[in-house]
């Protein structure tokens, strides 16, 4: 992997292609997200359907949801009110069994990608505390620091 240690502190100009293949686990399977082989790893949903087995298997397993700020942006009117409150009670569910949240662009491309700020105002729009908020847009760069 190519970034520089500029680009990891800020996370703020990785783009999805610039993240090595499979850097984020699909599967909704509660069973794998409770395998000792997916310790640690970061579980991106596009749908964003809450659904309580494998929420609590991520919180069992010590895995973090990823939120994409992009993934609403793209949306407009309806589609994009549906896609937030599916996010914001995801976030619910994850609060209540205790898992990790991580929030950051997935931006496809560079000018796409948002910065700190923006991403703390989104994940605080999706019901995160301001210290809740700070540590989930900060996840992705310890999760980027230690496939290093």
């Amino acid at each position: 992997m190519d970034l520089h240690e500029g680009e990891i502190s800020g996370t703020n100009s990785i783009c999805i292609s610039q993240l090595p293949k499979n850097f984020f686990f699909s599967s909704m399977d509660a069973a794998q997200l409770l395998s000792g082989a997916k310790k640690c790893a970061l579980i991106r949903s596009p749908q964003y359907d809450a659904q309580e087995g494998w929420v609590s298997a991520a919180a069992q397993s010590g895995c973090a949801i990823v939120f994409g700020v992009c993934d609403a942006a793209r949306l407009a009117g309806f589609k994009k009110a549906i896609l937030v409150s599916k996010m914001r009670m995801l976030v619910a569910m994850c609060k209540k069994y205790g898992a990790k949240i991580c929030v950051c662009s997935l931006a496809q491309k560079e000018y796409e990608a948002r910065n700190e700020h923006e991403r703390l105002c989104f994940a605080m729009y999706l019901g995160l505390e301001r210290k809740e908020a700070k540590e989930a847009v900060g996840l992705l760069g310890k999760k980027l620091k230690v496939v290093q």
